[in-house]
Parts: C-alpha cells; sequence; structure tokens
C-alpha cells in the first residue's frame, strides 16, 4: 500500500501531496477525489487517469469502473477546472446536475452505458465541443443542445431517436457541427 502524506497549505488553498512524489491539487478538487483509496489515487495519476496542470484536475478517466450515480452526484461538480471526463462502460442512466457545473468542460465521453436522452440544460456547458454518447439507447436530445456555441462534434446512435430529435440532428449539421453514427 503507498502512503501518501498530505499537507494543506493556506496560502495556495490547496493540499499539497508530499509522497511518493509532490503533487498539489486545489482544496476543493482533492476532497472530489478524497475517496479513491491511496492505490487507486496513484493508480490513476501514473497511468493518465487523472490529468493535472498548474494544480489543477484538467482530465479524468473514470471509465469501466462500474460507477453509480450517486457516486457521480457528489463528486463532480467541484472538479471545476474539468476539461476531459471519461466515463465510458459504467452504468449511468442520466447525467447528474452537478455535471453542469462543469463550465470549462470541452469534451464528455459517455458511450456504453444506459442513458436515453440528454438533459435540457446540457446548453449551460458552454466550452463543450465534443459530445461522444455513442452505443446507448438515446431517444431524445433536447433542442437547448442547438444553443451550445462551442459544439463540433456529437457521436450519437441514431436508430432509436424520435422524429423531433432527428429534425434537431438536422439542425446541428446546418450549423457544421460533425455528426457521427
Amino acid at each position: 500500500m503507498i502512503d501518501i502524506r498530505t499537507k494543506y497549505n493556506r496560502k495556495e488553498n490547496a493540499v499539497i501531496i508530499t509522497s511518493p512524489t509532490k503533487i498539489s491539487i486545489k482544496e476543493r478538487e482533492y476532497r472530489a477525489i478524497q475517496r479513491l483509496t491511496d492505490n487507486e489515487f496513484w493508480y490513476c495519476c501514473t497511468t493518465g487517469l487523472i490529468e493535472l496542470r498548474d494544480n489543477y484536475i484538467v482530465g479524468l478517466n473514470f471509465s469501466s469502473l462500474g460507477l453509480k450515480p450517486k457516486e457521480l452526484r457528489e463528486n463532480l461538480g467541484s472538479l471545476t477546472s474539468l476539461e476531459i471526463l471519461h466515463l465510458e462502460h459504467n452504468k449511468i442512466k442520466r447525467l447528474p446536475k452537478s455535471l453542469m457545473d462543469l463550465q470549462k468542460l470541452r469534451e464528455l465521453h459517455l458511450t456504453y452505458n444506459n442513458i436515453t436522452s440528454l438533459p435540457k440544460n446540457i446548453y449551460k456547458l458552454k466550452s463543450l465541443e465534443e459530445i461522444y454518447v455513442g452505443q446507448n439507447p438515446i431517444v431524445s436530445i433536447p433542442e437547448s443542445i442547438l444553443n451550445m456555441p462551442s459544439l463540433e462534434y456529437l457521436v450519437i446512435d441514431r436508430k432509436n431517436l424520435d422524429n423531433p430529435s432527428k429534425k434537431i440532428i438536422k439542425q446541428l449539421k446546418q450549423k457544421k457541427v460533425k455528426i457521427i453514427g
């Protein structure tokens, strides 16, 4: 078992992880991942599952972890510097509200889950450029997706989409959003 020693640095408002390698993570983001065991945390850092930049968590790859919606609700919203989020191959049926707090999120990877619709308030993710929701039984997408100024790619299975959602896909294409699937 890896011994993680931490100390709180008031001046930087950060938790400094001092062993085995010195890593500094802003306090609110540390709270979001502190439920990981020592081994899980270091595995995530050394394999690139957690990407750090300037003491902030900017990338998370929590694919194939069997995450449940409750675990996502409690932890996700505090990672306000997050830019890339991988949640493929989990048991997610709907996206947690806390996801909409991630204003810097650019990529959202949700393939191979059980998602049937995207939330109506997805437009709040103004920086989101890429959404990957292929291999989900998605039936509907909200019209509000048309109000996402940065959206460039949408990977989605269209076979189950209802008619209003198919019209929204056509409108996205007209806005030069690349639709795959």
